[in-house]
Order: C-alpha cells, then structure tokens, then sequence
C-alpha cells in the first residue's frame, strides 16, 4: 500500500491525469492523517460537467495544495476520493504559543541587527 502523500504544488495539480491516489478501500486508512472531506469522482471517463460525480476538470479545480487524496470506496464507474489533511497541521495553536513565536522572531532580528552592526 502506498502511503498517503500531500500534494506539494499547484504544478502536481496541473500534470494529473493520470491519478495516483493510493486505493485504500479495502484497507485501513493512516491514524496520522484526519479525513476532511469526501469527493465523488467518475472514472469512467464519460461523465459530463454539473452530473453529480466530478468530471476530471471539475476534480482537479477542488484538489489542493497540502492535502492528500485517496480512494475510499469504488464502482463500476464512479468513486469516492477521501481528503486528508495530517493531523499535525489540524492541532491548534494558543495565543500563548503565537506570542512565543512572535518574540522569537523578535529576538532573532535583534540578534541579526546587532550581528550587522556590531558598534
């Protein structure tokens, strides 16, 4: 089973078809990645624009950057492609922790500054 990739470029998008969403309808899906959405797709290859299952057209303008795509379940002529996002980028950050980065960034520039202006 291939493991779960996020696509990394709208250039990724761009170059498909053809398709290589692993195929995990018979298998059990990652625990690192979180399913967020659920696209049903033709494959037929005879499907038109505004049916109910996506043309290819129509399922590359929903594909996105930093999301993982998989097929869940699958017909005769149509399937369903789940969308994952890892669970890592999904986990909120506190204020707390965006005020901690923001002095971070702070003290790194001082740090730069001083390092280019020694006097």
């Amino acid at each position: 089973m291939r493991p779960l990739k996020a696509i990394q470029s709208q250039s990724e998008i761009d170059a498909f078809p053809p398709f290589t969403f692993p195929n995990y309808s018979d298998e059990k899906l990652p625990e690192d990645w979180e399913q967020v959405d659920t696209l049903f797709c033709d494959y037929s290859g005879v499907g038109r624009p505004g049916e109910p299952a996506l043309t290819i057209k129509e399922l590359k303008a929903e594909l996105e950057v930093g999301k993982a795509y998989a097929i869940i379940d699958q017909g005769q002529f149509q399937l369903q492609l789940g969308v994952f996002q890892h669970r890592a980028i999904n986990e909120t950050f506190t204020e707390r922790d965006v005020t901690h980065a923001r002095q971070d960034a702070s003290l790194l520039e001082a740090e730069r500054h001083w390092l280019q202006h020694p006097e």
